[in-house]
């Protein structure tokens, strides 16, 4: 079985980008097969389109209509933060319905423009000039400091030194620099008690998010919340509940995801890989529907030996081994054991499963 996961995490790796929430804007990364003069002749936000990893800043400098300001001759520095870094602002950063929620919200905030301002300098600044300012001002009037550490890499703070991100990479532009950054960059400021009367300095506007509530889910689907929400994002939810038809769903549950990755125990290094696999629309898309059938095929309907077609019109083999109930796909020969079965659901009835049937 690992090695069919193994080859998809390779083969996927050599092309495609980030799994986001939302949809991806390209599947190559910045400097993929791109040589140093391509990538200074695209814009800031050419760069940032041909990036996966930054689909979540294009779509909120979408929101925001900060495109053409940062199309323009510039030059600009921008500090942009990846879909990852933005995730960590989500309630929780491992389901893909909480980061969407998150991003929707950023979208219909008001002073959207002010926060993604607060990542942009004028001017065309280097990790060498960085190195060298003190302090630079944002578009948004407020100040960033730039520290460089014993490791050489650039730690952005603010004014007063508190740590809001480090830059991993930077790219030059036709009209300015692109830093990757890891976080989102947020102030939170405490108020002063002058002994004088004074006018106050306004500080950076934090993102005045609220948490997205979790998704409200059936009985026994916590643990599908990742099938959940690519199949929502896949527009699948909408083939399986419409007509009058029921399915039955072999559902691989959030650790059968995870053990898709290199390194399962990581969130990072899961969060990463998944995002591989996700932002492929066509392979993904096959993967779920792998996993649907036509009718409602209960546990005790099942017998060893037993074939069942999937949508995809590929043939799924049941075992029954001593109490347990096992899935293998005679395609790829990938098997997958049943955790809990009969989980009633509106458009039928799914299985959870602790691996992923590849097709």
């Amino acid at each position: 079985m690992k090695r069919f996961l193994t080859s998809a995490i390779v083969s996927l790796s050599l092309g495609f980008g980030f799994l986001t929430a939302i949809p991806a804007f390209a599947h190559q990364t910045v400097t993929n097969g791109m040589t140093t003069a391509q990538v200074k002749a695209k814009t800031i936000v050419e760069t940032a389109v041909a990036a996966p990893e930054l689909a979540n800043l294009v779509r909120l400098l979408q929101s925001a209509k900060l495109v053409n300001a940062l199309s323009a001759k510039g030059p600009f520095t921008v500090f942009a933060p990846t879909n990852l870094a933005t995730s960590y602002l989500a309630k929780d950063p491992e389901d893909p319905n909480s980061v969407r929620m998150l991003i929707e919200d950023l979208e219909k905030n008001p002073k959207l423009g002010s926060i993604l301002k607060y990542h942009v300098v004028s001017g065309n600044y280097s990790t060498t000039g960085l190195s060298k300012e003190h302090t630079l001002k944002t578009l948004n009037g407020q100040s960033l400091k730039f520290v460089k550490q014993s490791n050489g890499k650039i730690q952005i703070q603010t004014s007063g030194g508190t740590k809001l991100a480090t830059i991993t990479k930077s790219i030059t532009t036709k009209n300015g620099t692109v830093h990757i950054i890891d976080r989102v960059l947020l102030k939170t400021t405490k108020a002063a008690t002058p002994t004088t009367p004074v006018t106050p300095t306004p500080d950076p506007t934090p993102i005045p998010v609220t948490p997205p509530a979790p998704p409200v889910m059936p009985e026994g689907l916590e643990r599908l919340s990742t099938l959940l929400g690519v199949v929502g994002n896949l527009g699948l939810d909408g083939v399986l509940n419409a007509g009058n038809k029921t399915y039955t769903v072999i559902g691989p549950n959030n650790q059968a995801f995870a053990n898709l990755s290199f390194d399962p125990n990581d969130p990072a290094r899961v969060k990463s890989d998944l995002d591989k696999i996700f932002n492929n629309t066509p392979y993904i898309t096959r993967v779920i529907k792998n996993h649907v059938f036509e009718g409602t095929v209960r546990s005790t309907d099942l017998k060893d030996g037993q074939i069942l077609t999937n949508i995809l019109g590929d043939q799924v083999q049941v075992s029954l081994k001593n109490g347990k109930v096992y899935f293998t796909d005679l395609t790829s020969h990938s098997v997958a054991e049943v955790r809990t079965a009969d989980i009633n659901v509106p458009f039928g009835v799914i299985h959870e499963v602790v691996e992923v049937l590849l097709p």
